[in-house]
């Protein structure tokens, strides 16, 4: 059996602990954290996104990357981790309120909807499964909320986003982590150093009280937030354009 070491512990390293576990290799998943799932991937509003951002890229291509990561996001889960209750863990969908003084005037908005929408047209309907539902269209326009000042908002647009609760569902990813055969995890464990072998690669660093660790693996996947690019560039890959991090 192959092994794997996946470095950091977030949404991305997880699925990935997930998805090679069940595929038959022995997976180790390293986290500086005490804990899968605790940075990045719980510090953030949990929108799934279908696409209704960045309406000011005319050529549509990153709406619709997220068009088709928010279709795939909820059966990919449900493989890892069996059926889910997303109702226990989704908020009630979206409004979308049009400001008069938007950077992009309401109809461009609108135009930028209906490509969007044409687009989910186009998407077989068995593969239309959103956070436990397979909406018959993503976006309608509708009239303002009462509460809703008129002189600074020209139009509201209801839609079929949502966002789930992080907390909730880390509890969900954390169960199949524990779960999973094959899958060890090494937490509170900074990863420092990464080094080819004849074998593999060599993973090393430090734990708590600064304790010393290393792990062996045939395959490593880097997906590590802090430090990625610095365990990169011990292989010899560097990024060929610049980066920007945030947190």
């Amino acid at each position: 059996m192959q092994s794997v070491a996946i470095l950091g512990a977030g949404i991305q390293g997880t699925s990935a602990a997930l998805a090679l576990s069940r595929a038959g290799f022995r997976v180790e998943l390293i986290d500086q954290e005490p804990d899968l799932m605790l940075r990045t991937s719980l510090r953030n509003e949990g929108k799934i996104h279908l696409g209704f951002t960045y309406a000011n890229d005319p050529s549509l291509k990153t709406s619709l990357l997220m068009l088709e990561a928010a279709l795939a996001f909820g059966p990919l889960i449900e493989r890892w981790v069996g059926p889910v209750d997303w109702r226990s863990i989704r908020t009630p969908p979206f409004t979308y309120l049009l400001m008069q003084d938007s950077m992009v005037a309401a109809d461009e908005i609108r135009n930028h909807y209906a490509r969007l929408g044409t687009a989910y047209d186009a998407v077989p309907v068995s593969d239309r499964s959103y956070l436990g539902t397979t909406p018959r269209q993503i976006w309608e326009e509708s009239n303002l909320p009462s509460f809703v000042d008129g002189r600074a908002v020209e139009a509201a647009v209801k839609t079929a986003e949502m966002s789930i609760d992080l907390v909730g569902f880390r509890r969900l990813i954390a169960e199949a982590v524990t779960a999973a055969p094959s899958l060890e995890t090494r937490f509170a464990s900074r990863v420092r150093e990464i080094a080819r072998t004849p074998n593999g690669f060599t993973v090393s660093g430090t734990g708590q009280d600064n304790a010393p660790w290393s792990t062996r693996a045939d395959v490593v996947v880097n997906c590590l937030w802090d430090g990625r690019l610095q365990i990169d560039e011990m292989l010899g890959h560097a990024p060929t354009r610049p980066w920007a991090y945030r947190l």
